[in-house]
């Protein structure tokens, strides 16, 4: 199928996966409309990762659908889906560490850039604005966390996404950190781009999405606004022993 009529901006239909006997994700099914930010929480071991891996390609799925601006991406490679206009972030930074915080973004624009020039001006626009110039020079691996986090998202926005999948871009950052970074997605919603963000930071995913789905055992067990889901008995009890607290505002 390469197209539908009336379907969302990203739309996921009965996705399942299995390794062996663990069924990692099980018949799942949700939708993103542009401009939107939905968060994905769950318990260790959810399924969350693997439905980023599904999205992007980096894992084939068992069966189901995933549709991206009314065209079908299953089985699509990762750097196809890319190009389409999905970047992903992993839960561990991916950058070069032997290379600079320039050359890495650089790479990243010479996605959509017909040359080196191009791409090398386009690289140092885009640390500017996500103010990251002054590290430009910088190999990747003397970058303290917090500067790992937003390089991964400084070379989403040289891809020149239309929605991102975030994948734990708050992990291992201090509270002090962690506004500055809800303050660049917000940025960047505002500027037109989509998002999906798993995280287990509960006050970040409650303050910045729009949706939430929670994930157990690989299926959706809720979805709502985070007010909603917060006070749903079958979220809390999924949670149960996870040092999570649904703090609101």
């Amino acid at each position: 199928m390469e197209g539908t009529d009336n379907v969302a901006f990203l739309e996921v239909q009965n996705l399942t996966k299995s390794f062996g006997g663990l069924t990692a994700v099980k018949d799942l099914s949700f939708s993103v409309d542009e401009g939107e930010i939905v968060g994905i929480i769950g318990p260790n071991g959810a399924g969350k990762t693997t439905t980023f891996n599904l999205i992007t390609g980096f894992t084939v799925p068992d069966k189901g659908s995933i549709f991206f601006r009314n065209q079908s991406i299953y089985g699509k490679y990762p750097e196809e889906i890319c190009a389409r206009g999905i970047f992903r972030t992993f839960q561990s930074a991916q950058s070069f560490p032997e290379l600079t915080v320039k050359e890495n973004v650089l790479i990243a624009s010479m996605l959509r850039q017909p040359s080196l020039r191009l791409a090398s001006k386009e690289a140092e626009e885009i640390l500017v604005k996500m103010e990251m110039a002054e590290k430009q020079g910088i190999k990747t691996k003397y970058l303290t966390i917090p500067e790992k986090k937003r390089l991964e998202l400084t070379k989403g926005l040289a891809t020149h996404p239309r929605i991102m999948l975030l994948d734990e871009v708050m992990a291992g950052l201090l509270p002090m950190e962690i506004d500055p970074s809800v303050q660049i997605i917000s940025q960047l919603r505002a500027g037109g781009i989509t998002f999906v963000i798993i995280e287990h930071v509960m006050k970040v995913i409650m303050s910045i999405s729009d949706r939430v789905l929670v994930l157990n055992y690989g299926e959706k067990i809720a979805e709502g606004t985070p007010k909603e889901v917060s006070n749903m008995p079958n979220v809390i009890e999924a949670y149960l022993g996870e040092d999570i607290a649904f703090a609101q505002d």
